[in-house]
């Protein structure tokens, strides 16, 4: 089999299935066979033509969970048929923010599914660094690791240095602006 089915959405509000190439890992990258992917806000928003931050057409989905089948040349550490989730952003590894453990802020990152064609599609070439293997998670679960993991970090407790446990001492759920304190 060499081609896919994918569904594109060409531009706001239009959404078109098409058949393209399965493509070809590059040499850090794994091909994954997708088993479930979740339907976020940001691909709703993008659907409907309110993310600033999308060109079209674009292939939309970057809450994935898949089964690699396919490896690139560099790739020693994974396995065919190993299930894996999918972390959609896609740092560069080279920038100030990224030498320092900063991923998330990176000077270049990409979005799977915002920047780059996600997971509405049967195949899907992921950077080997985007890949969490979890072997014994249903799909449909896995898919959900990476909103799951904002959620948490979000309503996350913090202890700020220098303040007690008064007002603004820790910031949590009831706080969920991230505002200070006013």
């Amino acid at each position: 089999m060499t081609s896919m089915n994918t569904l594109v959405c060409q531009e706001p509000k239009k959404l078109h299935w098409e058949k393209r190439q399965i493509p070809i890992p590059g040499d850090d990258e794994v091909l994954i066979k997708i088993k479930a992917v979740g339907i976020c806000g940001t691909d709703i928003h993008a659907w409907g033509g309110n993310q600033p931050f999308f060109s079209y057409p674009r292939v939309l989905g970057h809450e994935i969970c898949g089964e690699i089948i396919g490896l690139g040349k560099n790739i020693l550490n994974l396995k065919s048929g190993q299930q894996v989730a999918v972390i959609p952003y896609v740092a560069c590894r080279q920038c100030p923010a990224c030498l320092n453990g900063r991923t998330n802020c990176c000077e270049k990152i990409s979005v799977i599914g915002v920047h780059r064609d996600g997971g509405f599609s049967e195949y899907l070439c992921v950077p080997v660094n985007n890949l969490l293997v979890v072997d014994d998670v249903e799909p449909e679960a896995a898919a959900l690791i990476e909103p799951f993991a904002i959620s948490a970090h979000a309503v996350r407790p913090r202890r700020y240095p220098g303040r007690g446990a008064g007002a603004g001492g820790w910031r949590g759920p009831h706080r969920p602006w991230g505002g200070g304190d006013r």
